[in-house]
């Protein structure tokens, strides 16, 4: 064994309890399903950095309670690798940025981003009349744009993402734009199925207008169903940089889905000031 891997130390959070052994009900099974069936908490810790790892919509807040009474004794940056719809990891370099982001996920309980995203183009005629108020002064509605940089092999990743858009919410507003941010496979085959109108609305040039299909799981028993909304994809520069911005302007609000439904409500998107 490497000194690293010595120095290192793990502790099992289950139902606020803390032991450094696994609870024999776990036995020899996937180490995954520690955290998304038996909704356990593990902290890592070494002398470098603090390992946290859990399920944000299995672990108990017993365990998130144990966790934030106890993070003051750990050592800084604290990975912060949670599982919704996929595993997330980020790094943070203080206990305060930890506890924002641990607070953050903790309140998406029940959100879930799609596991399939359909859409279909519409012509520029079927724009709402306070739409192109958006394009023409997107600071009005900046909380929720989405804007992605535009890079040289045509890839297109999510670089500023509004604090209030579901993508900030879920995956964390910093986490196209900082290297500490690490998705896995679903989460990145998620992303890639997002950005297909990005990657037209580049070639083209053009503002882009589109109805949009997600399936999405309820929360009440992870029966999924399509939530529709609209979606508008413009060229923009955003920070001195060439990018792309998008917004979710039109939808019905599910009661299935709430809050997750509000993020795509017009209603919730202040475009009476962009006019």
């Amino acid at each position: 064994m490497t000194p690293e891997q010595v120095a290192r130390t793990k502790l099992w959070v289950d139902n606020g309890q803390a032991a450094a052994e696994l609870p024999a009900i776990v036995g020899d099974f996937d180490r995954d399903l520690m955290y998304r069936h038996f909704a356990l908490l593990s902290v890592e810790r070494s002398a470098s950095d603090t390992v946290v790892q859990w399920d944000v919509d299995r672990v108990p807040d017993s365990s998130i309670n144990w966790l934030f009474d106890h993070l003051p004794e750990f050592d800084s940056p604290f990975i912060l690798k949670t599982f919704k719809d996929g595993w997330i990891t980020g790094t943070f370099r203080n206990g305060i940025a930890a506890v924002e982001r641990i607070e953050a996920l903790m309140r998406l309980r029940g959100v879930s981003m799609a596991n399939r995203f359909v859409s279909r183009e519409l012509p520029v005629r079927n724009w709402n009349s306070k739409w192109p108020g958006i394009v023409d002064r997107p600071e009005f509605a900046s909380d929720r744009i989405v804007y992605s940089e535009l890079v040289a092999d045509d890839h297109i990743p999510m670089r500023y993402v509004g604090t209030d858009s579901l993508v900030a919410k879920i995956l964390g507003k910093d986490w196209g734009a900082d290297e500490n941010y690490l998705l896995d496979n679903n989460l990145q085959k998620i992303e890639r199925d997002m950005i297909r109108s990005y990657l037209k609305a580049y070639s083209t040039g053009q503002t882009t207008i589109e109805d949009v299909f997600a399936q999405v799981p309820s929360p009440k028993d992870g029966e999924p169903f399509w939530l529709p909304y609209r979606r508008l994809i413009w060229p923009t520069v955003h920070k001195g940089k060439d990018c792309l911005a998008s917004i979710s302007l039109y939808g019905q609000p599910d009661v299935r889905l709430s809050p997750l439904a509000e993020q795509f409500c017009g209603s919730y998107v202040p475009v009476e000031r962009a006019l």
